[in-house]
């Protein structure tokens, strides 16, 4: 019997399938926040301008716009799955206050 084809899954679709490999936070809510930072869940969408990051370095990248001090040298900050992980270490030390959009309430359009 053939196997069906896989199909390619990208955009918030795909954001919502990585931010469902974590327990605890509330994937819709987490999308919400995702759709408020970045518009179109585009893992290439960076604020490069962000200068929130303690003068450390600049910028917040992807899907969730993680600041840049909460990477690895070795994170690769254009890809989904790695920008949620590290989105969700920034959870667990912070919970959702880390998002600006959470905090001005700006995520409740995208619920």
């Amino acid at each position: 019997m053939p196997q069906p084809k896989s199909v390619a899954v990208s955009g918030c679709e795909l954001v919502r399938r990585e931010l469902s490999k974590y327990s605890g936070w509330d994937v819709s809510l987490m999308l919400a926040i995702a759709k408020a930072e970045n518009r179109s869940c585009n893992p290439l969408n960076h604020n490069l301008t962000n200068s929130e990051n303690h003068g450390v370095c600049v910028g917040s990248y992807g899907v969730l716009q993680v600041g840049c001090l909460h990477f690895q040298p070795h994170d690769d900050r254009n890809d989904t799955a790695t920008v949620v992980r590290v989105a969700y270490r920034v959870w667990r030390s912070q919970g959702y206050k880390a998002w600006t959009t959470y905090r001005t309430g700006a995520y409740k359009e995208n619920l």
